[in-house]
């Protein structure tokens, strides 16, 4: 199956980092993913990551995985992971598998930023 995760772009505000995804997260995503977390991890000075799937049509569930887990990381040195997601598909499959309790949704950045200060 061919990857086609159409970008993933990062910015930085302040302590809080921004991952901007767009197009179809395929398991074979999912490794680019992590890798981009990863490094906002990694950066100390990060104690928000807002991921914005606003752009994402579809989220396979090593994706999923890999939110969870990194949220897990995150949450442990006091700071968290939002998620931006429009309706579709992907708010669907959040709400079915219950992760809206465990993450933070919002329908748009201005609104995540917000709640993240």
């Amino acid at each position: 199956m061919t990857a086609v995760m159409d970008s993933l772009e990062k910015k930085n505000q302040g302590n809080i980092e921004i991952i901007k995804i767009r197009g179809r997260i395929l398991q074979d995503d999912a490794q680019s993913v992590e890798n981009s977390l990863q490094e906002s991890y990694l950066n100390d000075s990060i104690k928000i990551i807002v991921v914005d799937l606003s752009a994402v049509s579809h989220i396979c569930s090593s994706a999923l995985g890999v939110l969870i887990s990194m949220k897990r990381r995150i949450r442990k040195r006091d700071g968290d992971i939002k998620l931006i997601i429009r309706d579709g598909e992907v708010r669907t499959l959040i709400q079915v598998t219950m992760l809206d309790r465990v993450f933070q949704i919002y329908d748009n950045l201005e609104e995540a930023l917000t709640g993240a200060e």
